[in-house]
């Protein structure tokens, strides 16, 4: 997750701060031990740090053996009481991604029915910028662009956390996966390697023409995916954006670094390249020139979740033809 500033207006009341919340924490977050066969004995730690030049109360809960499961900040500004949440882990086999999110919900629901929250008439919301990533066989891949490219919906969308952007989003992301994998491809590899993230591009190059991912020796990038894409099942680029990344998402269930480590490496580039390659206002991905004309588009601009689209306004213009009679035409702004 990224750090976020939320701009404070007023103060929490010592009653909020010194008891309510850390007793709803204590009651959501139990320091209970556990035993189970696959773990050792671990429990939930909530530890608190105030930053009272900000107003901004930080906590982070942890297993009782010191690994992450949730960090997150509780501010107040005007009526709104903000928790954002910073980051977000699976920490052991009973406390998941989601388990550990289930939990921060049901710690705002009750800190929203609480006396002082009703009787102040706050709203307590939950905010994040999503930057999840699952990490596999030393491969950080982003599980946020891996939902979308096989959605259009990221994993925190399904649980009902929107952008403002969030139905432009949906339209324009639907649009872009039901395009052929084929067709799109040349156009995220030419964004990737002609826009300004070097480093990135140079990791994508040599990764995907060294001797792992391309032990014939094939110069043609696209002809290298597919020489990859026959270690999956039913996998081709004639298929969908959506269909080959859904189809690419199940292989992360329970891999085999040993054996598997070319077909993990591929997906990592996969997800890289249609994430990195279809960023920024100047890249029009996945639009041709008759839809962008129809549809009235003229720019896709990175907002929110995934490629924003701008509508054009229409401008009616008069003039003469030959035979001086007007006509009305209309033009794009």
């Amino acid at each position: 997750m990224a750090e976020f500033t939320i701009p404070v207006t007023n103060l929490f009341s010592p009653n909020l701060i010194n008891n309510i919340i850390p007793e709803l924490l204590n009651e959501t977050f139990p320091r209970t031990q556990s035993l189970s066969r696959s773990q050792s004995l671990s429990w939930f730690n909530v530890t608190t740090s105030n930053q009272r030049q900000k107003n901004m109360y930080v906590y982070q809960v942890r297993t009782g053996d010191g690994k992450n499961c949730l960090h997150f900040s509780i501010t107040l500004n005007d009526n709104i009481v903000n928790i954002y949440l910073n980051k977000l882990d699976k920490c052991s086999s009973d406390a998941t991604g989601t388990k550990n999110l289930n939990k921060l919900e049901s710690f705002a629901d009750k800190l929203q029915k609480s006396d002082e929250i009703i009787k102040n008439n706050y709203k307590v919301v939950i905010e994040l910028i999503d930057e999840s990533y699952l990490t596999v066989c030393d491969k950080k891949i982003s599980l946020k662009y891996l939902f979308l490219l096989k959605s259009g919906k990221s994993w925190y969308n399904k649980l009902g956390y929107i952008s403002s952007n969030y139905t432009a989003e949906q339209k324009n992301n639907q649009i872009v996966i039901q395009r052929s994998f084929e067709d799109a491809f040349p156009i995220v590899v030419d964004n990737l390697m002609n826009g300004d993230n070097e480093e990135l591009n140079y990791i994508f190059t040599t990764t995907i023409t060294g001797s792992l991912i391309n032990p014939e020796r094939n110069t043609d990038l696209l002809e290298i995916v597919k020489a990859n894409m026959i270690l999956f099942e039913n996998l081709s680029t004639s298929m969908k954006i959506k269909d080959v990344f859904a189809n690419l998402h199940k292989y992360l269930i329970n891999p085999s670094c040993a054996s598997n480590i070319r077909e993990i490496t591929f997906i990592y580039l996969m997800v890289l390249l249609f994430r990195y390659g279809s960023d920024g206002p100047e890249f029009k991905i996945m639009y041709d020139n008759e839809l962008m004309k129809t549809e009235g588009f003229t720019d896709v601009r990175r907002g929110g979740d995934f490629w924003v689209i701008v509508k054009t306004k229409k401008v009616k213009t008069t003039r003469k033809n030959k035979n001086n009679k007007k006509t009305t035409t209309t033009k794009n702004k």
